[in-house]
């Protein structure tokens, strides 16, 4: 089946001038957005091992002697995982601003301190978004052209997350087999994305941070009932709903 959820946030980041920094976790479908929603000249991607992807593999001096040019030809530039990049990128890219359109695409939230510290050489010169899951709305418009409406309602906040989507080819209508065949072959993707986010909090994925999360996700919302599993689980010191108050704080400024 071939399913994609069309997404509006593609509309507002046309309608940004200048320079965008979009951001937010791996796997929201940023780079999925850029290539299928929106238009540009050339497109660069920044692998782990630091070497540049375009149509072969570019040095760091290479890449950026090429970005410069297309930008002074006021070209549309993308810059995927530039986060993995020297810091001296930043001093770099500068020189040739305000010239052309440069989206920089980056699945670390750590990278808003770099771009908008007061040391940072481009502060003021570009813009952020947020792309954060896609929209209710544009997931059940996109739903309602495969399946029926009470299916399309029943999964379409599953299929918020853009990697599930290559799933939908095995609902059958089943909501909790649905479900259940996912997590159980991507048991080990869930916890490492999660971890992911937490790591970018500069915070770890504690047991006591799991057992809640899996608490809630079982459908435990009372506290006072949740201080007593974990205090009998010997995850907390006493079953005190006051020993719990800030881990549910952070995880709701998280969400």
């Amino acid at each position: 089946m071939d399913f994609v959820i069309k997404r509006s946030e593609a509309k507002e980041i046309r309608d940004i001038p200048g320079w965008i920094l979009i951001y937010e976790r791996r796997k929201v479908g940023k780079t999925f957005l850029v290539k299928n929603f929106l238009q540009y000249d050339a497109y660069f991607l920044v692998r782990r091992d630091l070497t540049i992807i375009e149509n072969g593999r570019l040095s760091f001096n290479e890449f950026i002697a090429k970005l410069k040019d297309l930008l002074r030809e006021d070209k549309t530039v993308v810059v995927d995982e530039f986060q993995r990049l020297l810091d001296t990128f930043l001093d770099e890219i500068v020189e040739v601003y305000p010239k052309g359109r440069l989206l920089l695409l980056g699945s670390s939230l750590r990278i808003l301190h770099k771009i908008f510290s007061p040391k940072s050489p481009i502060l003021g010169l570009i813009s952020q978004y947020k792309l954060d899951l896609v929209s209710p709305a544009d997931t059940l418009t996109s739903l309602a052209e495969y399946l029926p409406p009470e299916q399309a309602v029943e999964i379409a906040v599953y299929m918020r997350d853009p990697w599930l989507s290559r799933y939908l080819e095995i609902y059958n209508g089943d909501i909790v087999e649905f479900l259940y065949n996912v997590v159980k072959v991507n048991i080990y993707s869930i916890k490492a994305l999660i971890g992911e986010i937490f790591a970018e909090e500069e915070r770890e994925l504690t047991a006591r941070y799991e057992a809640i999360l899996n608490l809630l996700g079982s459908g435990c919302w009372r506290v006072k009932e949740m201080a007593g599993i974990l205090y009998n689980r010997g995850l907390l010191e006493r079953a005190d709903l006051s020993l719990l108050r800030q881990y549910l704080i952070n995880l709701e400024k998280w969400d």
